[in-house]
């Protein structure tokens, strides 16, 4: 078994890519972590799994991949919403969140070989299905949901990892959601309640149409701060309730959303 300092699981809230040209504006929460434990900017003993787009059960899946190869010492899991398809791998695994249609389409026509065309077609319908039977099967999803938060306490507790628990939706944006009075390490709630904050201005066409240049959908500020809570949750793993967007010092000027907006559209003119 290879030790390691410490392993994250996630979706786009996760991922840490960062976005060339922009290492010095947009810095996410994994790298202020990685430099507060080791001073530098990457390192070996860290790993960071969160990808863009992926499902709840994609996590699941790299989470228990890892226990057979690794030994952490620490562990963040993310939640993000249960409706997406549970597809862990392949050419499909980044458009398991939207309904089977331009993406998907996209998806497949990028593939470079027949096999992975046809390997893409097969999740194609796979995730059309998931749609189709499955998505307002409350009572099926929030078994699911919560049955990952157990069994990821349970393998944490037993092998003697500390872990951080993350969610990104309120009960308001996400019906299905988590029940954590058996919680027994911190959580940190509400991350898509402060990435929304941050914008000015919502509905602004802008918004909706450009994608989202800010890593883990944070600017610097608000991953900065969310990598202190998350130093604190490791460093006393006192089992509660963290809410992100009651926390003091969050940034929501809209001087710092216009460096954001004012690149998106350079971007995209």
């Amino acid at each position: 078994m290879i030790d390691k300092q410490l392993i994250v699981y996630g979706d786009s809230f996760a991922d840490s890519t960062i976005n060339p040209g922009w290492e010095d504006t947009v810095k996410h929460w994994f790298h202020f972590l990685v430099e507060h434990y080791t001073g530098q900017v990457s390192h070996d003993d860290f790993i960071n799994r969160g990808r863009t787009g992926t499902s709840q059960m994609f996590s699941y899946s790299s989470f228990h991949n890892d226990l057979k190869k690794f030994n952490p010492k620490r562990i963040i899991f993310l939640f993000s919403s249960p409706r997406r398809a549970p597809i862990a791998d392949g050419p499909m695994e980044r458009v398991t969140h939207c309904k089977p249609g331009i993406a998907a389409k996209m998806a497949i026509r990028n593939c470079r070989t027949v096999i992975e065309k046809q390997e893409a077609k097969h999740q194609f319908c796979q995730i059309d299905a998931w749609f189709r039977y499955f998505i307002d099967n409350t009572k099926m999803l929030t078994l699911m949901q919560q049955g990952i938060f157990d069994n990821v306490q349970k393998e944490c507790k037993k092998r003697n990892i500390q872990l951080v628990f993350l969610t990104c939706f309120n009960k308001i944006l996400e019906p299905i959601h988590i029940n954590f009075e058996n919680a027994e390490y911190p959580v940190i709630s509400n991350l898509e309640v402060v990435s929304r904050n941050e914008y000015p201005d919502p509905e602004d066409p802008h918004f909706v149409n450009y994608a989202d240049p800010r890593i883990g959908h944070l600017n610097y500020t608000n991953n900065k701060q969310c990598a202190e809570i998350i130093i604190k949750c490791f460093d006393d793993q006192t089992p509660r309730v963290i809410k992100f967007d009651e926390v003091d010092g969050l940034d929501y000027s809209k001087e710092t959303f216009n460096i954001y907006y004012s690149h998106k559209l350079e971007k995209n003119v």
